[in-house]
């Protein structure tokens, strides 16, 4: 094609050059040998060539622009090709990379869409546009970043608020978190695990009464993650694990005996024991001598193991390990009864003698064949 105009321009050129020849000899005839005559006939010709010359130029000037036009097509055509690739790739890296997370969780938790997660992370992203970071003064990305004022909230008031009302919507807290990141429990209920109902079946919120920071765990290390994939600063949330751990006494005991209506959740026990292993480690953790130091230190750390560590809470539906447990906790019980003779104390070993006879009688006879 381009090369086409570039010969119509010669050839129109040409044509004109020769028609002005042409025209000069039919007018004025043959050769002349006068000198005027030469001079006007190399005029004819100098008008003739610049004839030429003109379309020609003008012939590779819209050839060159019509060449820079095409290239312009193409380069567009390549860098759409290009994005494509990228948001592509880009999306497929990202989902790998939460699969990956998502493996590490034992496959207790799963991502239920990671299509809607990347899309709330890098909304404006399409196969022809491609972003790789995030800012906060995005607003198209206010989603993520509400996501990160609300874990931070939550961390100020963890190491700050001790309003009962506060305690009471820390799992309310986190299953919000859980949900806007994405994150959905799959196990079955276990010991301790707040439940929540949906499409009229019971399943486990993943958040347990006796071990918080698993679940914080779960969304911190999910936030983390999309943090380092998008470039985003990433908050600091140091101690907030161990503020779940210092705060157990405080949340057992309001999830215990606070009214249902007000915190929204049931918690799954798999047996009555655990609430009187509950209500031991309340007594315990709060029993303390003048200088604030337990008076039952190896009761206190013993439940505390026992409530903590799932694979041991399991064990309650184990009669020979309740019986054990049992024995072990009435052993220095009855140890540190004989060396207090305050009444007011003596009341409180009592209060601890009848909520171990409590766990006896809860014990289920074994069965045996006739």
């Amino acid at each position: 094609m381009s090369n086409r105009i570039v010969w119509v321009g010669v050839a129109v050129g040409a044509i004109l050059a020769v028609g002005v020849m042409a025209t000069y000899f039919y007018a004025l005839g043959d050769l002349s040998h006068q000198a005027d005559s030469w001079a006007a006939f190399g005029s004819v010709l100098s008008a003739a060539f610049t004839l030429l010359a003109t379309f020609a130029t003008l012939a590779t000037l819209i050839t060159l622009i019509n060449q820079q036009r095409q290239q312009a097509a193409i380069n567009e055509e390549q860098m759409k090709s290009t994005r494509f690739q990228q948001y592509f790739a880009h999306r497929e890296l990202f989902n790998d990379r939460m699969k990956s997370l998502e493996k590490s969780f034992g496959g207790e938790f799963i991502f239920y869409d990671l299509e809607q997660l990347y899309k709330k992370i890098f909304p404006e992203n399409s196969p022809t546009k491609c972003l790789f970071t995030i800012t906060p003064i995005d607003k198209q990305c206010s989603d993520f970043f509400g996501i990160s004022e609300k874990l931070r909230r939550l961390h100020i008031q963890l190491l700050t608020d001790y309003s009962e009302e506060f305690v009471l919507l820390i799992p309310m807290h986190q299953e919000t978190l859980l949900n806007d990141l994405g994150v959905k429990c799959k196990r079955e209920p276990i010991n301790g695990d707040f439940l929540s109902e949906k499409h009229g079946k019971i399943q486990s919120t993943g958040i347990n009464l006796y071990n918080l920071e698993e679940s914080f765990y779960i969304i911190h290390s999910t936030y983390e993650n999309i943090c380092n994939y998008a470039g985003a600063k990433l908050e600091d949330f140091s101690g907030t694990s161990y503020a779940y751990h210092e705060r157990l006494r405080e949340i057992v005991n309001l999830y215990q005996y606070a009214n249902r209506a007000y915190h929204h959740y049931d918690i799954w026990r798999s047996n009555d024991i655990i609430i009187y292993l509950e209500e031991l480690y309340l007594e315990a953790s709060s029993f303390v001598d003048t200088r604030n130091q337990y008076i039952l230190p190896y009761c206190v750390s013993t439940l505390t193991d026992v409530l903590t560590k799932r694979h041991t809470l399991e064990k309650t539906n184990n009669n020979e390990f309740v019986k054990s447990l049992r024995n072990i906790l009435e052993r220095e019980i009855i140890e540190k009864a004989n060396t207090h003779t305050d009444e007011h104390l003596r009341s409180r070993f009592v209060r601890f003698i009848k909520l171990l006879n409590c766990i006896q009688h809860s014990i289920v006879p074994d069965e045996h064949p006739a």
